[in-house]
Parts: C-alpha cells; structure tokens; sequence
C-alpha cells in the first residue's frame, strides 16, 4: 500500500506541494534536502509562496498579474535564481497570498506553474500556512502534496486535507503525528502516513518508487542481470577452454601457387583515362576505348551513343570543344576523361580476338590506334578481306613485332607495301607513306620500319596488315620469299603458344 501510493505520486512529472501549517521557517534545511534529493532525476525548482526562504523579491513580479517567459530558462525575463547547481529557486513576488482570486488572476498562476514544469523536472511548491481555496486547482494537477502541520494544527489541517481529498483525489503524503485507525480507513488510498522521525527519509523513498516504477515501465531483458553478476565467471571458462578443447588447425596456405590468373584479373584499371592534347578527338579516343574493352569495330551511331555515354558519366560539359567537318569534337588541351566499359556494347567473340587486336594496335606508335576491320576470307556477313585493317594518324610510325629481313613493294591497291619476315612468319604493311628500310635489310625488333599513309586505295589513313606463313610454294610473294596468307587472329594465338615454349 505505501509503495504503491509513492509510486503514484511519481508516477507523473513532479509538481509537488508542501504544506507544514506552522512550522515552515524551522523546515528550511528539510525543504532544501528535499529538493536536492529530487534533483538527482533532473533539474528542480523551489516556488515559495509561504515566503520562507529568505531570497529577494522583485516588487511588482507577481506570478499572480504577470506572465513568465514561454521558453528555456535561458531567456532573458527568466525570474529563476540559482540555489545550488541543480536547484533554482523562483520568486513570486506575492507578500500575502489573497483568500479569492479573479478568474485572471488564477490562470496567470495555473499558466506559470505549468510554463515552470515545462523548465524543471521536479517542482516543488510551498504553500503558505494558511489554506487558500484557490491552492484547490493547483493540487489537481499535482502529484502530491506533502502534509506536516504542528500538533496544535493538527485537526484543522486534517479536516482540510479531507475535503481536498473529496474534492480532488490526490495523493497526499502525511507526516504529521499518528493517525488513527478510522482516520486512516476514512482516508484510505490517498494518504501515506510517514512519522516525524522518518520524514528526513522521505525524499530518497520517492527517488526510490521512481526508479522502481522507469523499470517497471521499461523492464531490462532478462538475461542482463545475469551477465552483469556473471560475466568474470563466463571469462575464466572461456579461457579455460582454450587449453582443454583440441583445436585443429588448417592447414598452412602455400605461396608456391600460380598467381598469374589472380594478377590477371585484378591488375586491370576499371576505366582508360585520357588527357586530351587539343588535337585528338572525342570520336577517336571513344572508337579506341570499345575496341580496347570489347575488341569490337563499331558503327558510327554506336560510337556516338558510347561517347553520350561517356560524357554523361563523366558530367563534362561540351559548349566549349572545337568540332571538326563531319562532326567530331575536339576536347581543349588538358581536358581529362575517364572512358569506362560500355554499358550496351558486347561482344560474343572477344577473348578469341581480344589478343589479336591488342597485339597488332600494340605495332604502331599511336596510342589511340584502333581496328576498323578483322579479316574475313569468305566474305560472310560483309565483304571478303584478306587482312586486318588499323586506323593511326598519318605519319605514325609502325614498329617490327620480331626481328628479320624487310623487303620492299609497290601495288596498285596497296601502296608501298613492306613485308617483314623471320623465315617462319610473313607479316606484310600496306598504304604506307614513309620506307625506313630497303630490300633484304636486318630489322630488330622495335625498330620503325614505316610510316602510316594513304598510298593505294584507301580512304583514311591505316595500315592493312596480312600475316602469313612461309611456305616453299606458296601462292604468294615478298620479294624472294613465298607464303601462305593466314588469318592475323589464329597466327598470334599461334605466334605467342610458339614465343611461350622457347
């Protein structure tokens, strides 16, 4: 019964009057122990109307005619003053508190108390000896109120506190002499009779039904107090396992495994990144890029999507690049663009040509040589072609893959023509503009042997690559030596097997 009422009491955010008919001046150290005790769960604030606690008040402040601040209690008319730390003590600037109070005048104080409840976490009110009618709503919206009148006050302060009752079920928590037994049963579950010599207890039983009741309403789980006992028990068994349970161990990884496949497949760069010198254009870099992601030769409309592509990932804005006739855009110097992988581009076949096409774009100096055409001997799917075609600007030199003999040429359809041969394989360069060797010349590997051009029938500058085998008849010539023609995509994969097992 005593635990539920202080739980009651607690239960709602403090405002808790206090009411000692007779003997407020000589309770001033219990009032301030109270609040300290309250203001473990928070802020407090002390509102004296009984004018016991001897503290200044401002003339003309009354919480009666005036209307505090609506806010933190840092604003400026903020009437709060600092007591301790955690207490604040608010002056009411009333001198006698009237018996009937206008309507008015009662909102200001119900509308200061609550602005006060909205500061503080707990609010403690002192009344003055003297009951006023007007302290009736007030304690309806208290949690409790706190009786302690002197013996010759104790029966009129008991027949108040019986109509307050009555008239508004509030806890109230009495700490004046014994109570009879009918007294007690008339009053039944609204009073908390405490002796006198208890009362300096009382302020730590209502922290105490506080705490009882956060935890009835916010139980911990179960198995936290648990942990929270045991813990040091848990640890000494878990380190108690680690010498008695047999671990088995896996065993050691070797580090004589073959990490070419893993460097293959995490040493690429996810994007080609390109810094633009004012002379090459978008349309060029973006052909090299899906040839170098993809090996595929691509049709103009499907280059200009994968450069909208591209400008898009990259959120470049065009306005200020130079275009060339037939639309091509020239990025200014120092431009930098990352070309990605393309996103609606595939192709089928391009681990079988993908080691052609980066070997042959490899052989001419240009870092943005592409392939525009593969060979084709039956001429399924488009027209027949007995060679690889790779696009370079004019001039760009074009580099010995081996070392071997070169031999010279004119052709009506080729152009100058230079063939290089190590006695085993034939690779022959076409349309070209510049000879760097003469017939039956030793070329070493990497050394330029000629320059891309447009000799011969051809409409942009490229070189047309044939590769062949020597053979002692075959239907074609290099100067002195005949071959058979080949397809450039099944001799480098026969070329690097060869290159590999020397």
């Amino acid at each position: 019964m005593r635990q539920d009422l202080l739980e009651s009491v607690t239960r709602r955010d403090g405002l808790y009057l206090i009411w000692c008919p007779g003997q407020e001046s000589s309770l001033l150290q219990w009032f301030r122990d109270l609040a300290q005790a309250m203001s473990s769960l928070g802020p407090a604030v002390i509102v004296d109307f009984s004018r016991t606690i001897p503290i200044e008040r401002p003339v003309g402040a009354s919480l009666l005619d005036t209307r505090l601040h609506q806010g933190a209690p840092d604003q400026s008319d903020d009437r709060t003053i600092p007591w301790t730390p955690q207490i604040h003590l608010l002056p009411t600037g009333i001198f006698e508190f009237p018996a009937d109070l206008e309507i008015y005048r009662l909102r200001n104080l119900l509308v200061n108390i609550q602005l006060v409840r909205e500061q503080f976490r707990s609010t403690i009110v002192i009344l003055p000896t003297v009951w006023k009618d007007s302290f009736g709503a007030l304690a309806k919206n208290a949690s409790g109120i706190l009786v302690w009148p002197t013996e010759s006050l104790r029966e009129s302060t008991l027949d108040e506190v019986r109509h307050l009752v009555h008239s508004s079920p509030i806890p109230v928590l009495w700490l004046g002499s014994d109570l009879s037994k009918p007294e007690q049963k008339r009053l039944r579950g609204s009073l908390y009779p405490v002796r006198q010599n208890e009362a300096a207890l009382l302020a730590e039983d209502l922290i105490d039904a506080r705490r009882v009741h956060v935890l009835r309403k916010n139980p911990p789980d179960s198995w936290v107090p648990l942990v929270h006992r045991f813990w040091w028990l848990a640890g000494i068994i878990l380190s108690a396992l680690a010498f008695i349970v047999p671990v088995t161990l896996d065993a050691p990884i070797s580090l004589a495994r073959d990490m070419e496949s893993q460097k293959a497949l995490y040493s690429g760069k996810p994007f080609l990144q390109v810094r633009f010198d004012g002379n090459l254009t978008a349309q060029r870099m973006a052909r090299h890029s899906i040839g170098r992601f993809t090996a595929l030769v691509t049709a103009e409309s499907e280059t200009h999507d994968y450069l909208v592509e591209t400008l898009l990932k990259n959120k470049t804005d065009t306005s200020g690049w130079g275009s060339e006739p037939g639309g091509a855009l020239t990025p200014p110097a120092e431009t930098l663009l990352r070309f990605y992988p393309p996103d609606h581009l595939f192709n089928p076949r391009v681990d079988s040509l993908m080691p052609a096409w980066k070997y042959f774009t490899a052989i001419l100096s240009d870092s943005a040589a592409y392939v525009t055409e593969y060979f084709n001997e039956t001429g399924m799917g488009g027209r027949r072609h007995l060679g690889m075609d790779i696009a370079g600007h004019k001039g760009t030199r074009i580099l010995a893959p081996f070392s071997g003999k070169a031999w010279t040429t004119l052709d009506d359809r080729g152009g100058v023509v230079i063939a290089l041969s190590n006695g085993v394989d034939v690779l022959l360069f076409m349309h070209c503009d510049q000879l760097l060797y003469l017939d039956g010349q030793e070329v070493f590997a990497g050394d330029p042997l000629a320059t891309v051009g447009m000799t011969g029938h051809t409409t942009g500058p490229h070189v047309h690559l044939v590769t062949g085998k020597v053979r002692k008849n075959g239907p074609s010539s290099a100067g002195p030596i005949r071959y058979q023609a080949v397809n450039p995509v099944g001799w480098v994969a026969e070329y690097s097997l060869r290159m590999r097992e020397k």
